[in-house]
């Protein structure tokens, strides 16, 4: 979970940690929260949750961007619900939002909070406490501008020291990509 006030750069944080799967040929799926539940309530519909939910499986990595900016209904939900549980010691799941941890306790459904408590232990829980970006000054009192290449590149530099991985650097391009 990445949990921070609202421009600090946690979507792009969860697209930097994204891009090394990718760069390996693993699938990632990212969205919005509110996008999830609708492809899944859509899949629900037609009757075919349990097949969307196993095809979401083949993923290693999704991203479930912007939770909690929109308060959600009861079957919305048990939607998220279902996805996280889904994936539960399966596979990974990045959530971003920009409400405190205890704002995020109505993802869970009360009757099995252990199996989705994101908070678990197997869950890594990153607080971003900062000032925004766009409201930093630098030492003379002017505000500091910075573009998103470098929020970016900043989330890339956070991604490779953060993970296990000894570089996060682009393959060197091969003969056909010269061409």
């Amino acid at each position: 979970m990445l949990l921070s006030p609202p421009g600090t750069g946690r979507s792009h944080l969860a697209i930097a940690l994204s891009i090394r799967p990718c760069l390996s040929g693993q699938r990632v799926a990212f969205a919005a929260a509110t996008e999830w539940v609708a492809r899944l309530a859509e899949a629900k519909r037609q009757g075919g949750l349990r097949s969307e939910l196993r095809r979401l499986g083949f993923s290693p990595l999704i991203v479930i961007d912007e939770v909690g900016d929109v308060p959600f209904e009861p079957e919305a939900v048990n939607l998220m619900f279902s996805l996280i549980s889904a994936r539960y010691e399966r596979a990974s799941v990045i959530v971003t939002s920009d409400k405190p941890g205890s704002a995020l306790a109505g993802l869970h459904q009360p009757a099995r909070p252990a199996s989705g408590d994101c908070s678990g232990d197997h869950s890594r829980r990153l607080e971003i406490d900062r000032a925004k970006a766009r409201q930093r000054k630098r030492l003379d009192g002017k505000p500091v501008t910075l573009t998103r290449r470098d929020r970016f590149a900043a989330a890339r530099r956070f991604a490779v020291t953060s993970t296990s991985t000894t570089s996060f650097e682009r393959p060197s391009p091969t003969h056909e990509d010269v061409r």
